[in-house]
């Protein structure tokens, strides 16, 4: 099999490579710095995603991520919380944006399935949910 790895860049804590034509960030460290690297490596491509989802938010129902963000704001798990700060620095972003961003799925669901007993083999639950909002930068 060829070797198909581009480097594209590298911080302290990650890089971003490329390979057979599809970008894949390599992260490591604690999740306030996966979050930095993260950020600081696809700063652009974040800030597109966190500015359209918000605006796309606020165009269809306005203050419901902020609604929802109070609804669950206490059951999200600290080092989720940490990556998120994280992640705000690296993509020089406020933390609130990438909160706001977060609970998009919240508010928003496309679809979603759950299956079990007679509708699977085995009869253990099946769950899938399609995440299909936007297509950004395609």
């Amino acid at each position: 099999m060829e070797n198909n790895i581009k480097v594209l860049s590298k911080e302290e804590g990650g890089m971003l490579v490329e390979y057979n034509e599809r970008k894949v960030l390599l992260l490591h460290g604690s999740p306030y710095q996966m979050g930095y690297v993260h950020g600081k490596l696809f700063k652009d491509h974040v800030k597109e995603v966190v500015k359209t989802f918000i605006k796309g938010a606020n165009e269809h129902k306005p203050g419901i991520l902020e609604e929802r963000l109070k609804l669950t704001e206490g059951y999200i798990l600290d080092r989720y919380k940490e990556e998120m700060k994280g992640l705000a620095k690296g993509a020089e972003l406020s933390e609130e944006e990438i909160l706001l961003a977060n609970v998009f799925p919240e508010a928003f669901h496309c679809s979603g399935v759950a299956l079990f007993g007679n509708a699977t083999a085995d009869g253990s639950l099946l769950h899938g949910r399609i995440l299909d909002y936007a297509e950004i930068g395609r």
